[in-house]
């Protein structure tokens, strides 16, 4: 995803955090300041979803930046 913006010319920044997905996003989310938040989404529902819980909408509601979710490959085809 980031090769892909960079070639259309877009700064992008990558990070590698640790710790509970949701959890970690969050934290990063409040102590740096960002335009705007991108991610990928797996597309789970129903179940899978009640039981794993959604990062994104973890993030979306915790955040006060916007977030933007692409849904990923693998959801999309």
């Amino acid at each position: 995803m980031a090769q892909s913006l960079e070639d259309k010319g877009l700064t992008v920044r990558t990070h590698v955090l640790r710790g509970t997905a949701a959890s970690a996003l969050v934290e990063f989310a409040q102590q740096v300041p960002q335009g705007i938040i991108t991610m990928t989404s797996r597309g789970r529902s129903g179940l899978t979803r009640w039981m794993l819980g959604s990062v994104a909408e973890a993030l979306v509601r915790a955040s006060g930046d916007p977030v933007l979710i692409v849904p990923s490959r693998t959801s999309a085809q």
